[in-house]
């Protein structure tokens, strides 16, 4: 977990009369997520947790569903606070038995079975080296197929970011699912009580240092259902300034216009975090012919249902993508 025990932050926040450092537990007593939705359907296999060395040794986690004869790639990076073994598996799974696709799921750093603190990262451009790693990593085992970049929720945000660096290592497409691009893109849905809590000493006393101090404090909880913490163990549930830093764009809205690649977005339409119907305008109004190939909305879908049925939309696309390189 995220240091709180940042330097100079008592006294600043003495010195603001402010009294409490703590969360506000009571209003995380629920959680607006259902993860009931994990059980209507039958546990795919969870595939054995595999590693690579970061360029700083650490060990990055990840697990891949291989077919016989994969046509394409896709690499894909889970929401924050949870990690490869929660929900990911199904999706994976079908994608590889029904559509040949490989997928590799990835742990962040701080995540899952990744080495680091939990919910924290050295800096974001270390976490866009691991990124670099897995896809370098990707290119050397598949040369002869094409490898493309998803994530969901602010696992999407992620991505976004990601590619908005440059120069980055090279992937043919992204697949957002229910992306989660934060405040400044007005796609959040208000929820009572809520997922993501600030912890309001921690960032003022950012804001305050000019972001230069306490970037590995402990800024944010999020309020996942307890039933899902029991009965899928790592999950994470506080995030340094600096991961969420890593996972909120800063300009949501310009980095969509601004992508140069084939992508696609698939929201369920009563994600818990997310307006379905909005999150669709924002990429028909910000998302770029011919780059933009598919958006659309997955009907009933909840933020974690939609992994447990996104895979016919998101297989049907990469075979025919990588089929048209293929043809090229």
């Amino acid at each position: 977990m995220p240091s709180l025990n940042c330097s100079f932050k008592a006294a600043l926040v003495f010195a603001l009369g402010l009294t409490s450092l703590a969360f506000s537990y009571t209003s995380l007593a629920d959680s607006p997520i259902d993860h009931k939705v994990l059980k209507s359907v039958p546990k795919a296999p969870v595939a054995e947790v595999q590693y690579i060395s970061a360029s700083d040794s650490s060990k990055l986690a990840f697990r891949q569903y291989l077919p016989h004869s994969p046509r394409a790639v896709l690499l894909f990076y889970h929401s924050a606070g949870l990690h490869s073994g929660i929900g990911y598996p199904n999706l994976a799974f079908e994608l590889a038995r029904d559509y040949n696709i490989a997928v590799y799921t990835a742990d962040l750093r701080g995540h899952g079975e990744s080495a680091g603190d939990r919910g924290d990262i050295p800096s974001v451009d270390m976490l866009w080296k691991d990124i670099d790693a897995m896809v370098e990593y990707l290119h050397f085992e598949y040369q002869d197929l094409p490898i493309y970049l998803g994530g969901h929720g602010s696992g999407a945000a992620l991505v976004l970011n990601y590619i908005s660096e440059e120069p980055r290592s090279p992937v043919e497409g992204l697949v957002f699912l229910s992306p989660n691009f934060g405040d400044d893109a007005k796609l959040n849905r208000k929820t009572e009580p809520v997922f993501m809590e600030e912890d309001a000493a921690t960032n003022l006393y950012s804001k305050a240092t000019l972001g230069l101090i306490c970037k590995h404090c402990s800024g944010y909880s999020l309020n996942y259902p307890h039933p899902l913490k029991v009965n899928y163990p790592g999950v994470v549930t506080e995030l340094s300034l600096a991961t969420v830093s890593a996972m909120t764009p800063d300009k949501p809205a310009l980095q969509v216009k601004k992508i140069r690649k084939p992508f696609v977005v698939f929201t369920g339409s009563k994600d818990e975090l997310v307006q379905g119907g909005r999150t669709k305008m924002f990429f028909k109004q910000n998302g770029r012919e011919p780059w933009l190939e598919k958006n659309e909305l997955l009907k009933g879908e909840t933020h974690l249902s939609v992994l447990l049925k996104a895979a016919p939309e998101i297989g049907e696309w990469l075979n025919g993508h990588s089929e048209q390189l293929a043809q090229n």
